[in-house]
Parts: structure tokens; sequence; C-alpha cells
């Protein structure tokens, strides 16, 4: 058997309801709905309903051919078998075995189930305004028709789902929801966007799965709205891995144009680099006045290790002054083992781009709007060493000075 190019979408082909069992009662469901499909190990996968009949039912998905609790419009829920035919194009016919309803189980769909899911929505639509005064029948279904392609667009979505609110309440309307979001979540971005009376946005995260879904509250009126939420997890491990692969490539580049001077660290690497340290003392700076004190500091600390303190205020200061221009405050420690002397300068601003380190290190005088700023280069030519570790959490500054004699 053959399947024609436009099947399963194509509503006028026929040819798939072959595959499952229902005689004169199967039919295309158009357009698709979205399915679950959970197997006796707890796994979950999506899929869509293609075909229907009170006994059977075909689905598109790309889920392993085996038995399967089917949820339908988070109503309808059915225990069903494969057919063992040969699958074709993702399609998996199968029997219903058991519908699960409150109080009372069955072998087949009702007919109410039934069709609710099989009628023609825009039939229905053609049928439950025939009696309307034929001067504005024709205006109420384009409106309608127009609401029905907005809800089957919903449907299509494949990255997303669509919820409806209506004081305080949310229903699903499209798609199946994702099982780490609940209520509470959403509640508090639908009320700002009622009070503001204008979309709002957020991004919520499950650490576990590593999903990211993007969540757009929508208002209506002053007390209904709607969410579209749309899983951006591709997007953002691709951004990630660019990114990481960027830093990669400038962490070599900066390496070998500073002859082994800058080293750019990860937040992880930064760690085991101050886990070799002892920690001599600290002064939290959020102001300039307090330059003086952290200069003051830092030459009593490296002066006992037998290091002149020039290099070491010069380039602290430069750090800590840019620090405070671009994120208004930081804090600097002093660290020591038994071969060199560590002075750490930590922000929480913005970060540094990547695409301004070369120049930064190199070109005297180079400045930048985030936390680079002039004196990096003075950095750079004062200490033995320089690590840099900057990410959106903010930016941390090693200045590293040998101790005498010390290679």
């Amino acid at each position: 058997m053959q399947l024609c190019n436009q099947c399963p979408t194509n509503i006028n082909c026929q040819t798939c309801l072959e595959f499952f069992e229902g005689g004169t009662l199967k039919k295309k469901v158009f357009p698709p709905l979205p399915v679950s499909l959970r197997d006796e190990g707890g796994n979950s996968y999506s899929g869509k309903l293609i075909g229907i009949s009170p006994v059977g039912m075909l689905i598109e998905t790309n889920a392993p051919v085996q038995n399967y609790l089917v949820e339908i419009k988070n109503k309808i829920k059915a225990r069903v078998t494969p057919i063992h035919k040969k699958e074709i194009q993702n399609l998996i016919p199968f029997d219903i075995v058991e519908i699960l309803r409150k109080g009372t189980r069955d072998s087949r769909l009702s007919k109410k189930e039934y069709d609710a899911i099989s009628t023609d929505k825009k039939q229905l639509v053609h049928e439950l305004t025939e009696k309307l005064n034929a001067d504005i029948r024709q205006q109420i279904r384009d409106e309608l028709y127009i609401e029905l392609a907005k809800s089957e667009l919903l449907d299509r979505m494949t990255v997303g789902n669509s919820y409806i609110y209506d004081r305080g309440k949310i229903r699903l309307l499209s798609g199946n929801s994702f099982s780490f979001i609940q209520e509470k979540d959403l509640l508090p971005l639908m009320r700002e966007a009622l009070r503001n009376q204008r979309p709002a946005r957020s991004v919520l995260i499950d650490e576990e799965s590593r999903t990211y879904v993007d969540v757009h509250a929508l208002p209506f009126d002053l007390y209904r709205g709607g969410f579209i939420t749309l899983d951006i997890s591709d997007i953002v491990m691709k951004e990630k891995q660019l990114l990481q692969e960027q830093w990669e490539n400038y962490k070599d580049i900066i390496l070998s144009l500073t002859k082994g001077k800058i080293h750019l660290l990860n937040q992880a690497e930064m760690k085991t680099l101050l886990d070799s340290y002892k920690r001599q003392s600290y002064l939290d700076v959020d102001d300039a006045k307090q330059l003086a004190p952290m200069r003051s500091m830092i030459k009593e600390e490296v002066t006992i290790h037998g290091i002149k303190a020039f290099s070491p205020t010069l380039a602290a200061n430069e750090a800590a002054t840019n620090a405070l221009r671009h994120a208004q405050a930081c804090r600097i420690e002093c660290w020591h083992n038994d071969t060199s002397v560590l002075i750490t300068i930590t922000d929480q601003g913005t970060g540094i781009q990547m695409k301004d380190l070369p120049k930064a290190a190199l070109v005297d005088g180079f400045s930048t709007q985030q936390s680079l700023g002039k004196g990096f280069h003075v950095m750079a030519q004062s200490s033995d060493k320089l690590y840099v570790k900057s990410d959106s959490t903010g930016t941390v500054i090693g200045l590293l000075f040998n101790k005498p004699d010390t290679p």
C-alpha cells in the first residue's frame, strides 16, 4: 500500500485510514490534534492524532511502537495497543483497549467523545449559523472562520503551547503542557500583564531536563488573557555552544598574543586557581575614597612577601577604578601561596565583551563601555600573569605577582 504525497495532512486523502479499525466511522482528524503518549515506564512522547474511530486511532509520532496511555485534549484518556503493520512515515495505528473515565471504563469512545474529536469544525460553524438572518449570517461565519484559523494555527505549533486565563483560572488551549511549569509560575506574569495592560515576558528553566521555555502573557481585557509558551531549549543550547567555542578561540588567541601572560578562565577554572591559594585579607570598595585604604592594604600584604609595592598597587588601582566606573562596586582580595601573591578584583557588572579583549590587552589607552576601561593594558604590563573570568554574573580580574627568586 502506498500513501499519497500529501498524506496524512490532506483531508481528502483516505488511504491511511485503512491502517486501523472502525469501518465507516473512520475519519481523518483535520487539523491533526496534539496528543501525549506515556508508556508503562513513565516515559512521555508527543504526537498528532491523524485518524479516529470509536475503536481505533492513527497517530503520527516518533515514539517506539508499543502500548501507551494516550491523552487527547487533556480530557480523553485511552489505553491503546499498536496494530503491528508496516510503519509508514512515523504513523502508528492503534486499537483502543480501554477508555478511562471518572467512575466508568469502556472499550470504545462514546458518541460525544467521538464527535468532539471528529467533527469538521468549519461544517459545525456552517450548521450553527444556518438559521441566522441572511444579512448577518456571512459576516458571523467569516468572523468565526478567522477565530477557527487562529485556533488551528495554535494547534499546529510544534515548539510551544497556548493557555487561556480567565479570572484566576488557567486552561490549556493547544499543545502539551510542560510538566515542570505550574500555575504558580504563570499567575504572577499574567497579573503583571493585566495590571500594566501590556504583554509581559519571562523565561522558565528546568535545570534537570535543561528545558528553557519562553513565556509570553498577553492581556485581553482587565480580567482575561492568554499565554504563549515556546520551547527555546535548542536555541539556548546552540547559543551556549557558540559562546563556548568563541571563548575557547579568544582564550587561545589572547594567550598567544600576550606570550602566555593573560589567561582567560571560566568559573570552574577560576575556583580551581583560588583553591591553590590562601586568602590573607579583603576590602569591599564602593567609593573612590576607599582606593587609598585599598592601596595601603595591598602594599602591606605584598611587602611581607618581599614584593615591591609599586606594580601591584598600580595594577590593582586600575582594576578597581574600572570596576567602580562600570559596576559601581567591587571586592579586593589578597591571596598567597609558596610562590606568588594573587590579587583579585571581583565585580557584578555586565561582563567583558570578548571581541574587545585583544585590543584592550595590547593597545595602551584602549577603552570600552564594559568593565575593561583604559587600565587593562596597564594591568597586563604591571603583573607577572593576568587572569580574567568574565560572564553575565560579573568579572574577576586576578593579578599574579611572583615572590622574589620565583620564576
